[in-house]
């Protein structure tokens, strides 16, 4: 009796309607980087598109430990020896009763290329995706009024250049047969988008600029929509130097024409569209010379949109997406439940 019980209670086949045993197969899945920790080694299968990549993983062999299966998956796929093998952490595989678990590991990018495929083509060393902003934030100019809203300032710059984002998702840009890649306009384009001057260090009213003695709205946004300044990237100057660093020349006692005038590089700000009328965007993108010259524009999600990203473009939207999803996500204060703005330009 207690066995046919046990035996019936068991789940079955849909199609065959045997008896399944349930368990979990073990896999590894392994994030091999080099000893500094700024190179990933990816795979891909020759069926796969171009640009698609993957971390290497394997299946535990009955009676092996994890470790021993990230040194055969390695040594099997690509020919790589391994070392400082470290646990990161487990979630369920896409796949039923699989279990993933990843694991850190070290190898020597010039050893790669001493072995030879066996059995998955293409594997690459990657710079690190979606990390690493290329970007000087210029923590300390970022709380000034006017090195940031004059229209000598950063944000009249005709250098500068704007990243949007609708419901998280990157703006892209394609044209003929070039693939899609993070779109840029520049600020004369995206005024019309930004709402009411000034755009930083704005006062309870609108259209009023906040007392400079007003630590607690220095650099605020209170109106218009979600605006960041992530930085700028740096150019070589005529003396081969392109580092903006805390000292005389960037100041913020001096005049904003001159700290302008010692920078050299791109400036670049994110700007959330969710909350703007469609027709507003398009009109703007339609408007703007890319869009004159027929380039085609399109919010894609992140993730879909990672195999056009070159890694500066990766390093540029991580840095804007992070900042853009926090201030959409912490609209309130958990405290005392007032509405959350931003400080120093983002």
């Amino acid at each position: 009796m207690g066995r046919q019980f046990r035996k019936e209670s068991m789940p079955h086949c849909c199609r065959t309607s045997q008896p399944v045993t349930p368990r979990t197969d073990p896999v590894v899945i392994m994030a091999v980087v080099n000893e500094v920790n700024d190179r990933i080694l990816l795979s891909r299968n020759r069926k796969w598109p171009g640009k698609f990549y993957s971390a290497l993983a394997g299946f535990v062999e009955p009676g092996g430990s994890f470790e021993d299966a990230v040194k055969r998956e390695l040594w099997k796929e690509v020919g790589l020896k391994v070392w400082g093998i470290q646990y990161h952490s487990t979630q369920p595989w896409p796949f039923p009763a699989n279990l993933m678990i990843g694991f850190y590991a070290i190898a020597d990018p010039a050893l790669f290329s001493k072995y030879n495929f066996i059995s998955i083509p293409g594997d690459l060393w990657h710079t690190n995706f979606f990390a690493g902003t290329p970007l000087n934030r210029l923590a300390w100019l970022r709380t000034s009024p006017s090195f940031l809203n004059a229209d000598c300032a950063v944000v009249g710059s005709p250098a500068t250049r704007w990243v949007l984002f609708n419901e998280g998702k990157p703006l892209m840009s394609s044209s003929g047969s070039n693939g899609p890649h993070l779109a840029r306009l520049s600020t004369a384009e995206v005024k019309p988008l930004l709402g009411p001057e000034p755009f930083f260090s704005q006062s309870q009213q609108e259209g009023e600029l906040a007392k400079s003695d007003e630590k607690v709205l220095q650099a605020a946004r209170l109106h218009g929509p979600p605006i960041v300044f992530l930085g700028l990237y740096e150019h070589e100057d005529a003396s081969g130097s392109s580092r903006a660093l805390p000292s005389s020349d960037f100041s913020v006692k001096k005049d904003v024409a001159e700290i302008v005038s010692n920078i050299h590089g791109t400036p670049y700000f994110s700007l959330d569209v969710t909350e703007i009328q469609e027709t507003k965007v398009n009109d703007v993108l339609g408007g703007s010379q890319q869009g004159r010259d027929g380039v085609e524009f399109e919010f894609i999600d992140g993730r879909a949109a990672m195999g056009n990203l070159s890694q500066f473009d990766s390093g540029v939207f991580s840095e804007a997406r992070f900042l853009v999803d926090w201030s959409a996500r912490n609209k309130y204060c958990a405290g005392c439940g007032s509405p959350v703005y931003t400080l120093w330009a983002g």
